[in-house]
């Protein structure tokens, strides 16, 4: 199992977004690491003093790393295909904990694709059946952690230090209705999500959510009913 290590309060939504972004990839989610907690420590100590306190091991990384502005670019494009991948599990949980007629991945896909194509501007990432499964298959180990970003971002909000706890227990609901789902018109069907591989918190780590997921009862977007108008079955 995958489990994002999370040791540090003020630095755990540094942790969670590098993995978001670079989930296979563990030097360059130390460089995005490095460089997010960097960049906040440049943008918050006036004398840049606490730079000189850093460990040996993150200058190093900081010093073989490209550019900032290359890291940022490589995780900003990442962000882009996580998104894509976090929309089609929230569009598949939608469609089951609604009782939507057959879910099925083709229709979480379909409105995925339609959604890409009705809101985003000029960009052609996504809108097609290959580059979504690409995406799914790259993003796959963290679209539940996707899937509460955009919940998050659906309220209004985004991933801080103050609210990991309530950003991590969204992502475990959608975690565990991901691998405990089976698609039934998959042939030699498996989990949404594979348990070995989707990343979670380590178990030593307490999530102080109240409760596992959302505070009210999920409705079926509107949106997600309009892009199903358009759906047509390979039948």
């Amino acid at each position: 199992m995958k489990y994002i290590e999370l040791n540090n309060v003020a630095f755990n939504a540094f942790t969670i977004i590098a993995v978001m972004c670079h989930p296979d990839e563990v030097g360059k989610r130390n460089e995005y690491w490095t460089c997010l907690l960097i960049k906040m420590i440049v943008e918050t100590s006036a004398d840049g003093e606490a730079l000189e306190e850093l460990p040996s091991s993150m200058l190093e990384v900081l010093l073989n790393a490209p550019s900032y502005t290359e890291v940022h670019n490589r995780a900003i494009d990442n962000s882009i295909k996580g998104h894509v991948a976090g929309l089609i599990l929230l569009s598949y949980a939608f469609m089951a904990e609604t009782d939507q007629e057959e879910p099925s991945m083709r229709k979480a896909k379909h409105i995925t694709s339609w959604i890409l194509k009705k809101h985003s501007t000029g960009s052609s990432i996504g809108k097609t059946l290959p580059s979504l499964d690409k995406f799914w298959s790259e993003f796959r180990s963290v679209a539940h952690l996707w899937a509460a970003f955009l919940v998050l971002q659906e309220q209004g909000s985004v991933l801080l230090s103050e609210n990991v706890n309530e950003f991590l227990g969204i992502a475990e609901w959608f975690r565990e209705f991901g691998e405990g789902c089976f698609p039934s018109r998959v042939k030699n069907s498996e989990a949404l999500l594979d348990p070995e591989q989707t990343w979670r918190p380590h178990p030593d780590y307490l999530i102080l959510t109240a409760t596992k997921g959302y505070p009210e009862k999920i409705t079926f977007p509107e949106c997600m009913a309009n892009a199903l108008k358009s759906y047509k079955s390979k039948r």
